[in-house]
């Protein structure tokens, strides 16, 4: 049987050759308008001015690069985008925008000496700190070091000169969980031991490879996490009754996807799953220069479509071994961002035109401490699938 494979989060949702027609509308903007109670007018106009501060982050990283200490976006009480400029901040504000929504802000220290001093952090601390994790706060222009013991990790940065009043130690025991699960007879189908033990996970994006088209979802999905000792590494798993086989991954550090392709007379669309519709894939941008409070969404096989502002674009953790660097996305509303099922799922914004989605990445984790952050999502930015010669498949 012939079928086409649309790229979706709720894998079982789907039966073979079952089709979602496309929508005609913007998902992002609808789903904003909803989580903030706006009107469509409302909406466009404050998406307007983050699409603004996306193109401005980008500018002044690079010609303001000693004075430029980030940009993050408020959605309440009131909407507003601001600037953090070191010395003089609404003059040199001015030279760039004259938008009412976008403000200036005096910062002590410009983003790249806190992102100089994350570098230097971690690799104080990677040795001898198997579990810990820091991000750049834009906000309150510091460093946030998560750890275990954060007073002992005060101690060993202090004595390298690297813990000032610049730098918040927060205790969290664990830092994330990865959101494959491991249960009896559902979905993502890949069996991973003779107990009948299967992971779920979530189908990303259309990738392709020289001519070859394939699968994205993330590495950590199909390696036996949990399961016997029986367990057969990167095991097939089949989708709307359809085998996918194992190409090939990269699932340490910043790294955690694979990519899988499909037997002859299948085809593989540009397409994902938006509710009961579905939106064409038609470009790609890295969420990683987009600032803090840049709204994103995501769909997986649990908790479906939501969205969220982004919180931090360079959170760090360790995985498999060596330090990896995530995305960090809080949903609008109540309830979790992300969830176990939801790993390896498309996370998107808006594309040129109505029913269209622009790539970002695909879901790694669910943030688990510190309290203020359980449920919020960890993403890996698409831009890293290049690293198998992978590019997201547009048409």
């Amino acid at each position: 049987m012939k079928i086409n494979i649309l790229l979706v989060a709720s894998v079982l949702s789907l039966s073979p050759g079952l089709a979602y027609a496309q929508t005609t509308e913007d998902p992002i903007l609808t789903q904003y308008a909803t989580d903030f109670g706006l009107s469509a007018d409302e909406a466009k106009v404050q998406m307007d001015a983050m699409n603004e501060a996306i193109e401005l982050q980008a500018k002044l990283a690079e010609a303001e690069s000693v004075r430029f200490g980030g940009i993050y976006i408020e959605h309440s009480p009131k909407f507003r985008v601001v600037v953090r400029l070191v010395g003089g901040a609404e003059q040199l504000l001015s030279r760039y925008t004259s938008n009412p929504l976008i403000v200036a802000e005096k910062a002590a220290q410009p983003l790249v000496a806190l992102r100089n001093k994350q570098e230097a952090a971690i690799k104080a601390l990677a040795a001898s700190e198997p579990n810990f994790g820091t991000e750049v706060d834009v906000r309150k222009g510091r460093l946030a070091i998560y750890a275990p013991s954060p007073d002992r990790v005060r101690g060993k940065l202090k004595g390298a000169g690297l813990a000032d009043d610049d730098t918040e130690f927060v205790a969290a025991d664990k830092r994330d969980q990865l959101v494959a699960s491991v249960r009896g007879g559902e979905q993502l189908t890949t069996q991973t031991d003779s107990a009948g033990f299967y992971e779920n996970g979530t189908l990303g994006f259309a990738v392709i490879k020289g001519t070859t088209r394939g699968i994205l979802t993330a590495a950590h999905v199909g390696e036996c996490i949990g399961a016997g000792s029986s367990c057969v590494k990167n095991s097939p798993f089949t989708s709307q009754g359809v085998s996918f086989t194992w190409q090939g991954q990269m699932n340490s550090g910043s790294d955690d996807y694979e990519w899988r392709t499909v037997s002859a007379g299948n085809t593989i669309t540009n397409t994902i799953k938006y509710s009961t519709s579905s939106l064409t894939v038609t470009g790609t941008a890295d969420p990683t220069t987009f600032p803090v409070g840049t709204t994103v969404c995501k769909q997986g096989a649990t908790t479906g479509y939501t969205c969220g502002t982004i919180e931090a674009t360079n959170s760090s953790t360790t995985y498999n071994g060596s330090t990896g660097y995530w995305v960090r996305v809080k949903r609008n509303t109540s309830g979790n961002m992300a969830d176990s099922g939801d790993s390896g799922g498309p996370v998107f914004g808006g594309g040129a035109s109505a029913g269209q989605a622009t790539a970002y990445g695909i879901v790694h984790s669910k943030v688990t401490a510190p309290a203020d952050q359980v449920g919020q999502m960890m993403f890996m930015p698409i831009k890293r699938i290049s690293g198998l010669g992978l590019s997201v498949a547009t048409n």
